[in-house]
This record gives structure tokens, sequence and C-alpha cells, in this order.
């Protein structure tokens, strides 16, 4: 299962590209650059109309060509704007990079801790009691897909389509789940994962030596959807965010007039490329610092999510099994009724052990 995974990739749906292919080959590509993007916006066609307008007129003798230095401007002070905006950049660029791989690392820990705590449940749990480690799970599973929702902005029916959809929450779960805050109910389904495990050891030393690795697995996947909303929530500061996007249009404009006033025919060009860098640097360093939409750049946490959910039942089944064929064996008729809410968990792990014949997992302590 771990093979499948890795065969998938997991990589954001970004463009995969050859690094040996050369510069050349990929300074005149165009699909999945920032192009399209840059050269589509308000503020890059504005200053493009704005310099084509000066440098017209310049070449048209409409405009001194020393126009320029008539306001007391030089390249000089171009120069001082333009670094201290390149150093800003950079400096903001860096930071959100930085900010995309420490979401990354915390959103593939998670999945990998499904997976690993499915591997548990397969070897310690599900022969004796298979209903506690379905139920585990789907509920551990839908905490994972149900957190990647909230943080995408899914729409509330749209999340409750997709649990039901695949296979990981019923009816009446849902409208149980619903009775909680939005924010709180991934980690609502982990402890419902909780009560269920509880139920699946029994209180010797072996069992519970189990019953311990399994919820660290869970506090763990808790803990890294509580980094990953942490790091979410904490931008770079507005006013950073201002004077550095204020920067950028001072740059863009001194530019557009300054090399507007040149008559050669190279200079268009010129100006085409340092404003498409200026902006398209920040363009990409702002959809860098937030992954989870619908970007190129973006994680693609549905087909993650759906590849975990495949990977997770395969390793509970002990088998490799097609992604429907095992959402349908989860939805089969005797699955356990949803949970009640109390807030104790004593009546909600009563509700459960009454729905079990099974013997209690008993391991040979040696």
């Amino acid at each position: 299962a771990q093979a499948a995974g890795l065969e998938r990739g997991a990589a954001p749906r970004m463009i995969q590209y050859d690094p040996s292919k050369g510069s050349l080959w990929t300074a005149l590509s165009y699909v999945g650059t920032v192009l399209p993007d840059v050269w589509s916006s308000c503020e890059f066609r504005l200053f493009w109309v704005f310099h084509l307008a000066v440098f017209a007129a310049t070449r048209a003798e409409l405009i001194p060509p020393d126009i320029f230095e008539r306001f007391g401007l030089s390249w000089d002070a171009i120069g001082i704007v333009t670094s201290m905006m390149t150093f800003f950049e950079v400096f903001y660029t860096n930071t959100s990079y930085a900010r995309y791989t420490a979401l990354y690392s915390d959103v593939r820990l998670m999945l990998a801790n499904v997976q690993h705590f499915a591997f548990l449940l397969r070897l310690f749990v599900s022969d004796r009691m298979p209903r506690h480690s379905e139920l585990t799970l789907r509920y551990t599973m839908a905490s994972v897909w149900l957190h990647f929702q909230i943080l995408k902005q899914a729409q509330q029916s749209l999340k409750i389509e997709g649990l039901m959809k695949r296979g990981l929450l019923n009816e009446g779960e849902v409208d149980q789940l619903n009775q909680h805050a939005e924010a709180d109910q991934p980690q609502v389904l982990l402890q419902w994962a909780a009560i269920s495990i509880n139920q699946a050891v029994t209180k010797d030393m072996a069992s519970a030596a189990i019953g311990y690795k399994l919820v660290d697995h869970l506090l763990q996947i808790s803990f890294h959807q509580e980094a990953v909303v942490n790091a979410s929530v904490l931008q770079v500061p507005f006013q950073y965010f201002h004077l550095l996007n204020s920067m950028i249009m001072a740059n863009c404009f001194l530019l557009a007039w300054a090399l507007g006033n040149m008559r050669s025919w190279f200079v268009p060009g010129a100006y085409m490329i340092s404003s498409t860098i200026f902006i398209g640097m920040m363009d990409l360093a702002s959809k860098l610092s937030d992954p989870f939409g619908e970007d190129e750049v973006d994680f693609d946490l549905d087909r993650w999510a759906d590849l975990e959910i495949e990977v997770a039942l395969a390793m509970l089944d002990g088998h490799v099994v097609g992604r429907e064929a095992g959402l349908k064996k989860l939805l089969e008729e005797d699955l356990p009724l949803p949970l009640p809410l109390e807030k104790d968990g004593e009546a909600a792990a009563e509700f459960l052990s009454d729905r079990w014949t099974e013997r209690p997992l008993l391991l040979d302590s040696a």
C-alpha cells in the first residue's frame, strides 16, 4: 500500500518539470507559469499602456527627451527604489516558500499517521474486532478529509455530500456532527475514533499498550491539524504587505516613465520583462502563502485524501483494493450506529460496547 501511495505521488497540482531540458526551454515555457495571470492582471495592463503611451509620445517628439530629468529624477533614484523593492520582495518570497514547505510537511505527516494507524489496526485489532477497526478508521479518515475541506473553505453542503459519498459518515452521524462548531468537527471525529479504540482493547497491559499507540497516532493527527490551522492564520503583517505592494507599484510606474523616454525599439520589450518579473514574483509569493485553493501551486487535497482512503482501506483489508470496493465494504448493512454526544464520553463508550459481540482483544503478553 505504501508503494502504491508513492507511485501515485504526493506533489501539489503544480506542473512537473524536467530540469535537464535547460534554461532556454524553461524560459520559453508558458503553460504552468505566472505569465497568464500577470499579463491578464489589471496593474500590468495599466502600466503597460502607460509605458507605451509615453514611448509613443517620445518617438513622436510630443514629450521632450529630458522631461524625466526636469522633475529632478534620475536612474540613481530609480535604482534605490528598485534595490529596496527587490530586497523586500525576495524576503517575502522566501518567507512564503518556507511557510509553504512547512504546511506541506504537516499535511503529509498527518496523512502518514493515517497510514500507520490503519497498519496497526490491521495488525493487532481488525481480525478479532473488525467492526471496531472499520468504525475507528472511518472516523479518522473523515476527520482528515473534513479538515481539508475546512482549509479550502468549502461550502457546508459540499462537505456533507463528500463525507457521505465517500462512505465516511452516514446521515445520523452527520446530523450529530453538525451540532458542533465547524472548526471543532475534525477534533470531535478523532474523539469518536478514540472511544472506539478504547472499546476495542481490554485493560490488560499488552492490549493497553496497543491502545496507547493507536491513540498516539490520533494525537499526532490532531497535532498536525492544529499546526496547519495555526500556520494558515499567521500571515505576514498587512503593514509589510502594503509597503511591498506600494514599492512594486511605484517601481513599475517609474520604470514605465523612464524607459518610455528612451527612443530605442528594444525599450518596450525590456520594460515588459522587468515588470513581468516584479509583478509575477509577488503573485507567486502570494499564492505560495495560501496553498489551500485551486491555483496550480496549491495542494491537491482532494486527491491526496482519496488516495489515503484507498491506501488505508488496503492496509485494513490486508491487500490492495480499489477505492470503490473498499468504500462499498464500509457502507454494508451491519456498520455501527452513530455515537451519542455526551461530553464525558461514558455514555458513548457504553453505546459502542453494546453493539459488538466479538470477544475482547487479548494478546499473549509473552
